[in-house]
């Protein structure tokens, strides 16, 4: 899955798709700089 934000909303889509699929198992989620990066950026654009 492929999400265009990395907001609030589109973790909460993505941990839901995740559990959809790992059932009775653990999973990892690991998150780059570059989506926490874009994230920020597009957090101080919608201040402005």
């Amino acid at each position: 899955m492929a999400l265009p934000f990395a907001d609030t909303a589109a973790m909460q889509l993505h941990l839901h798709e995740i559990s959809r699929h790992v059932r009775e198992a653990h999973a990892v989620l690991q998150l780059t700089k570059a989506e926490k990066a874009r994230a920020k950026y597009e957090r101080q654009t919608k201040l402005v």
